[in-house]
Protein backbone atom coordinates (compact mmCIF):
# COMPACT_ATOMS: atom_id res chain seq x y z
CA UNK A 1 0.00 0.00 0.00
CA UNK A 2 0.98 3.85 1.12
CA UNK A 3 4.30 2.73 2.39
CA UNK A 4 6.49 2.94 -0.47
CA UNK A 5 10.00 1.70 0.02
CA UNK A 6 9.07 0.29 3.35
CA UNK A 7 9.26 -3.50 4.59
CA UNK A 8 6.14 -3.20 6.14
CA UNK A 9 3.65 -2.86 3.84
CA UNK A 10 -0.01 -2.44 5.49
CA UNK A 11 -1.38 -0.55 8.46
CA UNK A 12 -1.92 -4.16 10.12
CA UNK A 13 1.49 -5.04 9.93
CA UNK A 14 2.49 -1.36 11.17
CA UNK A 15 0.48 -2.41 14.48
CA UNK A 16 2.45 -5.41 15.09
CA UNK A 17 5.74 -3.48 14.58
CA UNK A 18 7.78 -3.47 17.44
CA UNK A 19 9.02 0.13 16.05
CA UNK A 20 5.51 1.33 16.62
CA UNK A 21 4.86 2.55 19.90
CA UNK A 22 1.56 3.40 21.55
CA UNK A 23 3.17 6.89 21.87
CA UNK A 24 3.38 6.81 17.81
CA UNK A 25 -0.44 5.28 17.32
CA UNK A 26 -1.82 8.30 19.96
CA UNK A 27 0.42 10.77 17.94
CA UNK A 28 -1.26 9.75 14.51
CA UNK A 29 -4.43 10.31 16.12
CA UNK A 30 -3.97 13.28 17.09
CA UNK A 31 -2.50 14.64 14.33
CA UNK A 32 -5.53 13.04 12.28
CA UNK A 33 -8.22 15.16 14.39
CA UNK A 34 -6.24 18.39 14.06
CA UNK A 35 -6.58 18.00 10.36
CA UNK A 36 -9.69 17.44 10.19
CA UNK A 37 -10.17 20.45 12.05
CA UNK A 38 -8.72 22.17 9.88
CA UNK A 39 -9.76 20.68 6.57
CA UNK A 40 -12.67 23.22 5.73
CA UNK A 41 -12.14 26.80 4.88
CA UNK A 42 -13.98 29.32 7.34
CA UNK A 43 -14.35 26.53 9.84
CA UNK A 44 -14.43 28.22 13.11
CA UNK A 45 -17.71 25.86 13.67
CA UNK A 46 -15.56 23.25 13.06
CA UNK A 47 -12.55 24.11 15.17
CA UNK A 48 -15.22 24.66 17.92
CA UNK A 49 -16.44 20.92 17.84
CA UNK A 50 -15.62 18.44 20.65
CA UNK A 51 -13.33 15.46 18.92
CA UNK A 52 -15.30 12.75 19.48
CA UNK A 53 -18.00 14.73 17.57
CA UNK A 54 -16.13 15.56 14.98
CA UNK A 55 -14.65 11.81 14.59
CA UNK A 56 -18.37 10.26 14.43
CA UNK A 57 -19.40 12.76 11.70
CA UNK A 58 -15.62 11.93 9.45
CA UNK A 59 -15.12 8.27 10.81
CA UNK A 60 -14.05 6.82 7.44
CA UNK A 61 -11.78 10.03 6.70
CA UNK A 62 -10.46 10.03 10.00
CA UNK A 63 -9.65 6.27 10.11
CA UNK A 64 -7.92 7.26 6.66
CA UNK A 65 -6.05 9.87 8.54
CA UNK A 66 -4.44 8.15 10.80
CA UNK A 67 -3.29 5.19 8.76
CA UNK A 68 -1.26 7.98 6.97
CA UNK A 69 0.34 9.79 9.46
CA UNK A 70 1.25 6.22 11.40
CA UNK A 71 2.53 5.24 7.86
CA UNK A 72 4.34 8.75 7.80
CA UNK A 73 5.99 8.81 11.38
CA UNK A 74 7.01 5.24 11.25
CA UNK A 75 9.02 6.18 7.83
CA UNK A 76 10.22 8.92 9.57
CA UNK A 77 11.21 6.79 13.01
CA UNK A 78 13.34 4.84 10.44
CA UNK A 79 15.41 7.31 8.54
CA UNK A 80 18.88 8.46 9.48
CA UNK A 81 19.14 6.65 12.70
CA UNK A 82 22.36 8.60 13.69
CA UNK A 83 21.07 12.03 12.67
CA UNK A 84 20.10 14.44 15.68
CA UNK A 85 17.79 17.66 14.79
CA UNK A 86 16.53 19.83 16.71
CA UNK A 87 12.79 20.83 16.92
CA UNK A 88 13.93 24.23 16.67
CA UNK A 89 15.60 26.19 13.75
CA UNK A 90 15.86 29.99 16.12
CA UNK A 91 17.62 32.94 14.82
CA UNK A 92 20.28 34.41 16.94
CA UNK A 93 17.49 36.48 17.77
CA UNK A 94 15.38 33.61 18.93
CA UNK A 95 17.90 32.28 21.18
CA UNK A 96 19.16 35.29 22.79
CA UNK A 97 14.94 35.87 23.67
CA UNK A 98 15.06 31.92 24.99
CA UNK A 99 18.28 32.42 27.40
CA UNK A 100 16.40 35.63 28.64
CA UNK A 101 13.91 33.97 29.85
CA UNK A 102 15.69 31.58 31.44
CA UNK A 103 18.17 33.73 32.77
CA UNK A 104 14.82 35.32 34.26
CA UNK A 105 12.89 32.00 35.64
CA UNK A 106 16.35 31.59 37.66
CA UNK A 107 16.12 34.69 38.92
CA UNK A 108 12.29 34.16 39.86
CA UNK A 109 13.46 31.07 41.29
CA UNK A 110 16.30 32.01 43.44
CA UNK A 111 13.84 34.91 44.67
CA UNK A 112 11.36 32.67 45.81
CA UNK A 113 13.65 29.85 47.02
CA UNK A 114 16.29 31.60 47.98
CA UNK A 115 18.83 29.51 46.25
CA UNK A 116 20.16 28.95 43.08
CA UNK A 117 17.97 26.24 40.83
CA UNK A 118 19.45 22.58 40.65
CA UNK A 119 17.73 20.31 38.50
CA UNK A 120 19.21 17.44 40.28
CA UNK A 121 18.46 18.33 44.30
CA UNK A 122 15.24 20.19 43.31
CA UNK A 123 12.02 18.78 44.34
CA UNK A 124 9.08 18.49 42.42
CA UNK A 125 7.38 21.41 43.53
CA UNK A 126 10.57 23.29 42.57
CA UNK A 127 10.92 22.15 39.40
CA UNK A 128 7.04 22.72 38.79
CA UNK A 129 7.86 26.58 39.87
CA UNK A 130 10.75 26.72 37.86
CA UNK A 131 9.05 25.13 34.46
CA UNK A 132 5.96 27.70 35.02
CA UNK A 133 7.94 30.37 35.46
CA UNK A 134 10.00 29.80 32.26
CA UNK A 135 6.77 29.43 30.17
CA UNK A 136 5.77 32.49 31.05
CA UNK A 137 8.84 34.36 30.87
CA UNK A 138 9.06 32.76 27.24
CA UNK A 139 5.40 33.69 26.52
CA UNK A 140 6.60 37.05 27.58
CA UNK A 141 9.19 37.20 25.17
CA UNK A 142 6.65 36.06 22.38
CA UNK A 143 4.63 39.48 23.42
CA UNK A 144 1.65 38.13 25.83
CA UNK A 145 1.26 38.46 29.31
CA UNK A 146 -1.35 36.17 29.62
CA UNK A 147 -4.19 37.02 32.57
CA UNK A 148 -4.51 33.82 34.30
CA UNK A 149 -4.87 35.50 37.99
CA UNK A 150 -8.09 36.61 36.84
CA UNK A 151 -9.22 34.05 34.20
CA UNK A 152 -8.50 31.01 36.24
CA UNK A 153 -11.04 29.42 33.02
CA UNK A 154 -9.14 30.95 30.33
CA UNK A 155 -5.41 29.45 32.14
CA UNK A 156 -7.10 26.04 32.48
CA UNK A 157 -8.59 25.85 28.72
CA UNK A 158 -5.21 27.17 27.33
CA UNK A 159 -3.36 24.74 29.41
CA UNK A 160 -5.45 21.87 28.48
CA UNK A 161 -4.75 22.60 24.51
CA UNK A 162 -1.21 23.23 25.04
CA UNK A 163 -0.98 19.78 26.87
CA UNK A 164 -2.33 18.16 23.71
CA UNK A 165 -0.19 19.82 21.25
CA UNK A 166 2.65 18.98 23.36
CA UNK A 167 2.48 15.28 23.69
CA UNK A 168 1.84 16.10 19.91
CA UNK A 169 5.18 16.84 19.51
CA UNK A 170 6.53 14.73 22.50
CA UNK A 171 5.78 11.76 19.99
CA UNK A 172 7.74 13.23 17.15
CA UNK A 173 10.62 10.60 16.61
CA UNK A 174 12.52 13.41 15.48
CA UNK A 175 11.85 14.71 19.18
CA UNK A 176 12.37 11.96 20.86
CA UNK A 177 15.83 10.84 19.40
CA UNK A 178 16.84 14.04 20.65
CA UNK A 179 15.81 14.43 23.89
CA UNK A 180 17.14 10.89 24.55
CA UNK A 181 20.45 12.44 23.67
CA UNK A 182 20.27 15.45 25.65
CA UNK A 183 21.29 16.04 29.56
CA UNK A 184 18.58 16.38 31.63
CA UNK A 185 18.55 20.31 31.88
CA UNK A 186 18.76 20.63 28.47
CA UNK A 187 15.50 18.12 28.12
CA UNK A 188 13.70 20.46 31.07
CA UNK A 189 14.50 23.45 28.84
CA UNK A 190 13.48 21.96 25.39
CA UNK A 191 10.32 20.24 26.42
CA UNK A 192 9.49 23.66 28.55
CA UNK A 193 9.76 25.55 25.06
CA UNK A 194 7.59 23.32 23.03
CA UNK A 195 4.94 23.52 25.33
CA UNK A 196 5.52 27.24 25.82
CA UNK A 197 4.78 27.67 21.79
CA UNK A 198 1.47 25.44 22.16
CA UNK A 199 0.45 27.52 25.12
CA UNK A 200 1.35 30.84 23.09
CA UNK A 201 -0.79 29.31 20.07
CA UNK A 202 -3.51 28.52 21.95
CA UNK A 203 -3.77 31.75 24.18
CA UNK A 204 -3.60 33.41 20.68
CA UNK A 205 -6.69 31.52 19.65
CA UNK A 206 -8.96 31.57 22.55
CA UNK A 207 -8.59 35.56 23.31
CA UNK A 208 -8.57 36.73 19.63
CA UNK A 209 -9.90 34.64 17.39
CA UNK A 210 -13.21 33.30 19.48
CA UNK A 211 -15.46 35.25 21.00
CA UNK A 212 -15.31 34.20 24.89
CA UNK A 213 -12.93 36.81 25.80
CA UNK A 214 -14.07 40.54 25.64
CA UNK A 215 -11.77 42.88 23.12
CA UNK A 216 -11.82 45.00 26.14
CA UNK A 217 -10.67 42.59 28.57
CA UNK A 218 -7.13 42.98 30.01
CA UNK A 219 -6.70 39.38 29.01
CA UNK A 220 -6.62 40.20 25.12
CA UNK A 221 -3.18 40.48 23.81
CA UNK A 222 -1.32 43.97 23.22
CA UNK A 223 1.73 45.80 23.24
CA UNK A 224 -0.11 47.91 26.25
CA UNK A 225 -1.29 44.38 27.64
CA UNK A 226 0.59 44.74 31.00
CA UNK A 227 -0.31 48.41 31.81
CA UNK A 228 -4.14 47.31 30.57
CA UNK A 229 -3.54 45.04 33.71
CA UNK A 230 -2.94 47.38 36.21
CA UNK A 231 -4.82 47.88 39.25
CA UNK A 232 -5.62 51.33 38.49
CA UNK A 233 -7.19 50.42 35.14
CA UNK A 234 -8.73 47.77 36.81
CA UNK A 235 -11.35 49.66 39.37
CA UNK A 236 -14.07 50.80 38.62
CA UNK A 237 -14.79 54.58 36.50
CA UNK A 238 -15.51 55.39 33.50
CA UNK A 239 -12.71 57.34 32.67
CA UNK A 240 -10.31 54.89 33.61
CA UNK A 241 -12.48 51.62 32.43
CA UNK A 242 -13.58 52.77 29.15
CA UNK A 243 -11.79 56.10 27.74
CA UNK A 244 -8.36 55.04 28.92
CA UNK A 245 -8.75 51.22 28.15
CA UNK A 246 -9.85 52.38 24.64
CA UNK A 247 -7.77 54.79 24.14
CA UNK A 248 -4.80 51.83 24.66
CA UNK A 249 -6.66 49.73 22.47
CA UNK A 250 -6.51 52.06 19.43
CA UNK A 251 -2.69 52.55 19.97
CA UNK A 252 -2.73 48.91 19.77
CA UNK A 253 -4.52 47.93 16.88
CA UNK A 254 -1.45 50.08 14.50
CA UNK A 255 0.78 47.26 15.45
CA UNK A 256 0.03 43.33 14.23
CA UNK A 257 -2.20 41.10 16.30
CA UNK A 258 -0.47 37.89 14.16
CA UNK A 259 3.08 38.21 15.05
CA UNK A 260 2.98 36.67 18.75
CA UNK A 261 5.72 34.56 18.60
CA UNK A 262 9.98 34.28 19.09
CA UNK A 263 11.79 36.03 16.86
CA UNK A 264 13.19 39.26 15.61
CA UNK A 265 10.87 40.03 13.08
CA UNK A 266 7.79 39.39 14.91
CA UNK A 267 8.74 41.48 17.63
CA UNK A 268 9.51 44.46 14.88
CA UNK A 269 5.79 43.76 13.33
CA UNK A 270 4.14 43.51 17.03
CA UNK A 271 5.87 46.95 18.17
CA UNK A 272 6.44 49.56 15.47
CA UNK A 273 3.33 51.09 14.18
CA UNK A 274 1.93 49.85 10.52
CA UNK A 275 5.30 48.02 10.28
CA UNK A 276 3.72 44.74 9.38
CA UNK A 277 1.12 46.34 7.09
CA UNK A 278 3.15 48.14 5.14
CA UNK A 279 5.44 45.46 4.81
CA UNK A 280 2.54 42.87 3.62
CA UNK A 281 0.96 45.33 1.58
CA UNK A 282 4.22 46.12 -0.01
CA UNK A 283 4.94 42.58 -0.71
CA UNK A 284 1.38 42.29 -2.10
CA UNK A 285 1.96 44.89 -4.83
CA UNK A 286 5.40 43.45 -6.09
CA UNK A 287 4.05 40.11 -5.91
CA UNK A 288 0.97 40.79 -8.69
CA UNK A 289 2.92 43.51 -10.51
CA UNK A 290 3.90 41.20 -13.73
CA UNK A 291 0.50 39.79 -14.12
CA UNK A 292 -1.07 43.40 -13.88
CA UNK A 293 1.69 45.06 -15.65
CA UNK A 294 1.11 42.67 -18.78
CA UNK A 295 -1.90 41.12 -19.08
CA UNK A 296 -4.11 42.68 -17.02
CA UNK A 297 -2.61 46.49 -18.41
CA UNK A 298 -3.30 45.03 -22.05
CA UNK A 299 -6.91 43.43 -20.99
CA UNK A 300 -8.13 47.00 -19.61
CA UNK A 301 -6.47 49.38 -22.15
CA UNK A 302 -7.98 46.71 -25.40
CA UNK A 303 -11.30 45.52 -23.84
CA UNK A 304 -12.47 47.67 -21.59
CA UNK A 305 -10.89 51.09 -23.12
CA UNK A 306 -9.20 52.06 -20.00
CA UNK A 307 -7.29 55.62 -20.94
CA UNK A 308 -4.14 55.29 -18.87
CA UNK A 309 -0.85 55.31 -19.26
CA UNK A 310 1.15 52.23 -17.98
CA UNK A 311 3.64 54.29 -15.80
CA UNK A 312 0.41 55.48 -14.26
CA UNK A 313 -0.99 52.15 -14.21
CA UNK A 314 2.03 50.68 -12.62
CA UNK A 315 2.06 53.19 -10.03
CA UNK A 316 -1.16 52.54 -9.32
CA UNK A 317 -0.60 48.41 -8.82
CA UNK A 318 2.07 49.37 -6.42
CA UNK A 319 0.83 51.71 -4.38
CA UNK A 320 -2.61 50.59 -3.76
CA UNK A 321 -2.18 48.18 -1.41
CA UNK A 322 -0.20 50.49 1.25
CA UNK A 323 -2.19 53.57 0.67
CA UNK A 324 -5.89 51.29 0.96
CA UNK A 325 -5.43 47.37 1.88
CA UNK A 326 -3.19 49.18 5.00
CA UNK A 327 -5.45 51.14 6.47
CA UNK A 328 -8.60 48.78 5.92
CA UNK A 329 -6.13 46.20 8.11
CA UNK A 330 -5.94 49.18 10.37
CA UNK A 331 -9.24 49.85 10.92
CA UNK A 332 -10.72 45.64 10.86
CA UNK A 333 -8.09 45.72 14.15
CA UNK A 334 -9.53 49.12 15.14
CA UNK A 335 -13.11 47.42 15.46
CA UNK A 336 -12.26 44.25 16.88
CA UNK A 337 -9.92 46.21 19.50
CA UNK A 338 -13.21 47.96 20.29
CA UNK A 339 -15.54 45.15 20.55
CA UNK A 340 -17.43 47.45 17.48
CA UNK A 341 -19.12 44.74 15.41
CA UNK A 342 -18.89 46.81 11.55
CA UNK A 343 -22.67 44.87 10.15
CA UNK A 344 -23.84 44.71 13.59
CA UNK A 345 -26.04 47.61 12.88
CA UNK A 346 -26.56 50.69 10.54
CA UNK A 347 -24.93 53.25 12.92
CA UNK A 348 -21.39 50.71 13.17
CA UNK A 349 -21.93 50.64 9.06
CA UNK A 350 -21.93 53.77 8.28
CA UNK A 351 -19.23 54.69 11.31
CA UNK A 352 -16.79 51.55 9.53
CA UNK A 353 -17.29 53.72 5.95
CA UNK A 354 -17.22 57.21 7.44
CA UNK A 355 -13.60 56.12 8.28
CA UNK A 356 -12.81 53.63 5.76
CA UNK A 357 -13.09 56.83 3.28
CA UNK A 358 -10.77 59.05 5.48
CA UNK A 359 -8.51 56.81 5.52
CA UNK A 360 -7.97 55.35 2.22
CA UNK A 361 -8.87 58.44 -0.25
CA UNK A 362 -5.97 60.06 0.03
CA UNK A 363 -4.22 57.15 -1.95
CA UNK A 364 -5.24 58.23 -5.29
CA UNK A 365 -3.79 62.12 -4.54
CA UNK A 366 -0.88 61.29 -5.92
CA UNK A 367 -1.95 60.41 -9.09
CA UNK A 368 -3.36 63.16 -9.99
CA UNK A 369 -1.01 65.56 -8.51
CA UNK A 370 1.98 64.23 -9.87
CA UNK A 371 1.15 62.47 -12.91
CA UNK A 372 3.43 64.19 -14.93
CA UNK A 373 6.16 63.79 -12.71
CA UNK A 374 4.94 60.02 -12.53
CA UNK A 375 5.84 59.69 -15.65
CA UNK A 376 8.75 61.36 -16.15
CA UNK A 377 10.74 60.14 -13.83
CA UNK A 378 9.26 56.40 -14.63
CA UNK A 379 10.73 56.72 -17.89
CA UNK A 380 13.72 57.92 -16.87
CA UNK A 381 14.28 55.12 -14.33
CA UNK A 382 12.70 52.42 -15.48
CA UNK A 383 11.11 52.76 -18.94
CA UNK A 384 14.51 54.31 -20.78
CA UNK A 385 17.09 51.37 -18.70
CA UNK A 386 14.85 48.72 -20.17
CA UNK A 387 14.43 49.70 -23.98
CA UNK A 388 18.18 50.27 -23.78
CA UNK A 389 18.88 46.64 -22.04
CA UNK A 390 16.39 45.52 -24.65
CA UNK A 391 17.99 47.00 -27.46
CA UNK A 392 21.29 45.86 -26.15
CA UNK A 393 20.52 42.21 -26.04
CA UNK A 394 18.37 42.46 -29.28
CA UNK A 395 21.28 43.73 -31.31
CA UNK A 396 23.49 40.37 -31.43
CA UNK A 397 20.16 38.88 -32.20
CA UNK A 398 19.09 41.08 -34.91
CA UNK A 399 23.01 40.42 -36.51
CA UNK A 400 22.22 36.78 -36.13
CA UNK A 401 18.58 36.86 -37.99
CA UNK A 402 19.68 38.98 -41.11
CA UNK A 403 22.96 36.86 -41.44
CA UNK A 404 20.49 33.81 -41.76
CA UNK A 405 17.94 35.51 -43.58
CA UNK A 406 20.89 36.54 -46.00
CA UNK A 407 22.18 32.85 -45.92
CA UNK A 408 18.87 31.84 -47.00
CA UNK A 409 17.76 34.00 -49.57
CA UNK A 410 21.45 33.05 -51.19
CA UNK A 411 20.33 29.63 -50.80
CA UNK A 412 17.16 30.17 -52.20
CA UNK A 413 18.60 31.96 -55.01
CA UNK A 414 21.09 28.86 -56.20
CA UNK A 415 18.41 26.93 -56.10
CA UNK A 416 16.39 28.60 -58.48
CA UNK A 417 19.01 29.57 -60.78
CA UNK A 418 20.07 25.13 -60.71
CA UNK A 419 16.29 24.47 -61.31
CA UNK A 420 16.22 26.73 -64.22
CA UNK A 421 19.39 25.34 -65.36
CA UNK A 422 17.63 21.38 -65.73
CA UNK A 423 14.71 22.87 -66.56
CA UNK A 424 16.51 24.42 -70.41
CA UNK A 425 18.27 21.04 -70.69
CA UNK A 426 15.48 19.05 -70.11
CA UNK A 427 13.59 21.26 -72.66
CA UNK A 428 16.83 21.43 -75.17
CA UNK A 429 16.79 17.69 -75.14
CA UNK A 430 13.26 16.91 -75.46
CA UNK A 431 13.60 19.49 -78.94
CA UNK A 432 16.90 17.47 -80.63
CA UNK A 433 15.71 14.73 -82.98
Amino acid sequence: GRTGDMAVTTVEDLARDPVVSERLATSARQLAVEELKHSRPFSETTLAQEDIELIGQNEARFDSLVDEHLVRLVQESRQDPDKIVSPFQDSWFGKWQKNAAYRRSLRMYQARFSEPFDLSSSTQEEREFWRESYILSLMQQSGLSPDYAHSPELRAAVKREANEQLQIRLSDPKVIKFLDQSDPLQRERVTAELEAEGEVASYVKKTLKEDRINPLSPAQPGVFQKIRQSAFLRSDGFIKRQLLTRGLRTAEATVSDASYKIGFWAKFHRSVPFAFDTWTAFTRSFGRAISHGTAVFLFNKFFWGADISWPMWMTFVLMISPTIMGPMRFLNRLFNNQNWKPMGSPWMTALLGFFHTWATFWGTIPHYLFAEDIVHYFNQWIGTPIAKAGSFLLKPVAKVTAAVGLLGGACSLAIRSLKRDAARQQAAQSQSP
